[in-house]
């Protein structure tokens, strides 16, 4: 408890220094449908930026708007954080969710721009409503996820099996919570590919691995790669951030347009990204300007 004083006198001095800090919170579950809370803090102290941990509690509640805020405001107080410094001092960081907003709608707010990515790929990626016609008649994502469905089986039978210590690389496997994961096991697979051709053996895995479409992996990886990139760059929390958000967004854009050097399947994908990317990603008319006013933007 003590070093949360400590925490808490740094903010309370960060606020009269610079007159401004920054909240992030998040909401998960764990094992046992039991939901957690936490809010991370981010000021600058002796010009130095600093990230920390405030809390990580247990959330008892239904995760309603009303609730969170309450939890939070509750939160805060107990550690010495008035309601006033909260309201008038500190912008929280925050995903899309219909139920944070709610909670932090008397705050300060900006959207997490690493979440509006992670959005314009989770859509990108879903099957759409009607089937679109493409290089082999069929909807070109819809045949990607039985490809990650493939290849995730294969690294699961390699981990489980022997065939793990005979590869000179490791495979990634897919994490639920990370979109970037389908990019890192794709990539690994796709590294370990020739020497998994000589491993596998008749039988199932084998039969699905020789039957995927690698020209379409290699698709899939070349789009996603800039998302990494550019989740990559805005994820940091010793350097600031939010003056690349913009120049990143525009690289991004350059990224996502068409080129005749293009294969079919990332065209597809391409094309199917830019009605998503400019609907999910919002924009606040300051993190424009805030590009002007950080002298190092060069890009």
């Amino acid at each position: 408890m003590v070093e949360k004083t400590v925490l808490v006198d740094q903010l309370k001095a960060a606020v009269e220094e610079n007159g401004l800090i920054g909240v992030t919170t998040d909401m998960w579950t764990a094992n046992k449908r039991r939901h957690f809370v936490s809010l991370a803090v981010h000021y600058m102290d002796n010009g130095t930026l600093c990230a920390r941990i405030l809390t990580v509690s247990q959330f008892h509640e239904k995760k309603t708007g009303e609730n969170i805020r309450i939890s939070i405001e509750t939160t805060c107080c107990k550690l010495g954080l008035p309601l006033t410094l909260l309201i008038d001092h500190c912008y929280f960081v925050m995903d899309n969710g219909s139920n944070i907003k709610c909670a932090l709608a008397t705050f300060k707010r900006l959207p997490c721009a690493c979440h509006m990515l992670a959005l314009v790929v989770k859509h990108t990626l879903q099957p759409q409503s009607q089937v679109v016609e493409s290089d082999h008649g069929l909807d070109f994502v819809e045949k990607i996820q039985r490809i990650v469905t493939d290849v995730k089986a294969i690294v699961a039978y390699c981990k489980r099996s022997e065939l793990k210590k005979q590869l000179t690389s490791s495979l990634r496997h897919i994490k639920d919570t990370k979109w970037n994961s389908v990019l890192h096991m794709l990539s690994s697979v796709l590294e370990a590919k020739d020497r998994l051709w000589k491993l596998l053996s008749d039988g199932q895995p084998a039969k699905n691995f020789h039957d995927i479409d690698w020209s379409a992996v290699q698709a899939l990886i070349e789009f996603l790669q800039p998302f990494d990139d550019t989740t990559k760059q805005l994820e940091g929390d010793r350097y600031p951030t939010l003056h690349r958000v913009y120049q990143q967004f525009c690289k991004l854009k350059c990224l996502m347009t068409l080129s005749s050097n293009d294969s079919e399947p990332l065209k597809y994908l391409k094309r199917k990204d830019c009605s998503i990317y400019f609907r999910k990603f919002v924009f606040l008319t300051y993190i424009v300007l805030y590009v002007f006013l950080t002298p190092n933007s060069k890009d």
